[in-house]
């Protein structure tokens, strides 16, 4: 019932705010007869403006998206590495049925995760060897590069805590030392998807692991690398398991919480028998996880639809309130 209450306030505010306006300026019309005529051009000016503002994000989300694909073609390894992170991560989110605007940040932060890499030298990232200091240095810099990117963008600047900090590890000894209670929880989710498809895939340096292999090594670090709610529920989903019958309702809550809260603070408040959760339990769920069909509409289409949508809710309840 807690996870539907969440749910539910997440996904209807926008709608009945937009409803709301609507109800509003229809009672006014209703007072005030000829006072309609006033309104006409207000609403459609109002309208129009939503139009212009929801074509301009579209077009900026479609550059961000051209902007990624830019940077995983730059390394032939890479290729369409942030559009599967995006997809594992939006995957896991549908999964544990978390709230839309959940799963769309959940979505966008993967799939804008390594714009910062476009300052890594294309030798860097193609080199076989190990890399030295001045290399690792700067591959370190580029979670920040990536969200200082963003921040230019005021529809993507939600996703800069999740993206700045997907390289930090849940014992603190990520890129930057950040403690687990400051990390965001979006970034736990990026932290997981990345690996698991970094691991799988063929590298300069080696070739991809085995699927089963990678997950064994996502389990070996849920509690240290990984979040280990986050963890336990990805290997859970790739065992075709469900998601919500591996981790309680409680942990459920705490997963949901850390993504609403305001600050993205993730765990606070959660009792430490909950955060010292081991991903060994995974083997005790049996029921198989309900696949979600994918879609062929990348984020750039769907936010535009979303926005097209909040549009249409403003006009009904101004139809619905004459």
């Amino acid at each position: 019932v807690l996870l539907l209450d969440r749910k539910l306030r997440s996904e209807f505010a926008s709608a009945a705010g937009e409803a709301g306006f609507g109800f509003s300026l229809a009672f006014f019309a209703g007072a005030n007869g000829w006072g309609t005529l006033f309104l006409v051009p207000l609403v459609f000016g109002v309208y129009q403006a939503r139009v212009r503002l929801t074509q301009l994000q579209a077009e900026t989300a479609r550059s961000l998206e051209t902007f990624a694909n830019v940077i995983d073609e730059r390394d032939p390894s890479t290729h369409r590495h942030s559009a599967r992170v995006a997809s594992h991560m939006r995957e896991l989110a549908e999964s544990l049925d978390l709230p839309t605007s959940a799963i769309v940040t959940l979505t966008w932060a993967g799939r804008l995760h390594d714009l910062g890499k476009i300052s890594v030298d294309s030798s860097v990232l193609t080199k076989p060897g190990l890399l030295d200091e001045e290399e690792w240095e700067a591959m370190r810099r580029h979670p920040r590069l990536s969200a200082r990117l963003l921040r230019r963008f005021r529809f993507a600047a939600r996703y800069t805590s999740a993206v700045e900090y997907h390289h930090e590890r849940y014992d603190g000894q990520g890129y930057y030392g950040l403690p687990q209670d400051s990390i965001p929880m979006e970034a736990f989710f990026i932290a997981v998807a990345d690996s698991f498809d970094a691991m799988v895939s063929d590298r300069p340096y080696r070739k991809g692991m085995a699927e089963h292999v990678a997950l064994a090594e996502i389990e070996r670090g849920a509690g240290t690398q990984f979040h280990p709610l986050i963890a336990r529920a990805f290997v859970a989903m790739k065992r075709g398991l469900d998601p919500k019958r591996v981790l309680s309702q409680d942990e459920r809550v705490a997963i949901v919480d850390g993504l609403t809260m305001r600050r993205g603070r993730a765990l606070l408040g959660i009792p430490l028998s909950l955060r010292r959760a081991q991903s060994g339990r995974c083997s005790q769920a049996s029921r198989r996880v309900r696949r979600f069909p994918q879609t062929s509409m990348g984020p750039a289409r769907e936010h535009a639809m979303r926005a097209r949508l909040q549009i249409t809710y403003s006009l009904i309840g101004i139809l619905l309130g004459f």
